[in-house]
């Protein structure tokens, strides 16, 4: 999937939130009260209820996006260019690529979704026997007493 792509899929807030709801649907949800899987879906509040406790849970709780303001779309967004890229990509960056005025904010959203990743990744075992590598590359080291020819 290509940047293009992946505005065709997610046009706006409201096809991302329903992404984001069918996503967590899917994975099991329970509520964080009772553990209750009876949950009733609130368009207008945009919020599950759990029909045996009455507790009300928002569609960013228990989220890396949980207590954030930006838009659902703009995580997605951070999400996509944060995996779509072979090499690293900056804060600075994808504040530019989604158009967010304050860098602060954007700045944290990374930082949470890197470290959920790097969460995520910590839990593979390590590499045992013989492996290949493909499509990498290995900087050299040039000797100190060397000069570079300009």
């Amino acid at each position: 999937m290509n940047l293009l792509d992946f505005y065709r899929q997610y046009p706006d807030e409201a096809s991302c939130e329903e992404a984001l709801r069918r996503f967590r649907e899917h994975h099991g949800l329970s509520c964080s009260q009772c553990g209750g899987l009876r949950l009733s879906w609130n368009l207008w509040h945009k919020s599950w209820t759990c029909m045996d406790c009455k507790r009300e849970m928002q569609l960013r709780s228990g989220t890396v996006m949980q207590g954030s303001h930006l838009p659902v779309r703009d995580w997605f967004a951070a999400m996509f260019l944060l995996t779509a890229t072979k090499r690293a990509i900056s804060a600075k960056e994808i504040q530019r690529q989604i158009g967010r005025k304050r860098y602060q904010p954007v700045w944290e959203m990374v930082h949470k979704l890197r470290d959920v990743m790097g969460e995520r990744d910590g839990g593979y075992p390590p590499l045992m026997g013989t492996w290949r590598l493909t499509r990498a590359s290995f900087p050299r080291k040039r000797p100190k007493n060397r000069k570079i020819a300009r």
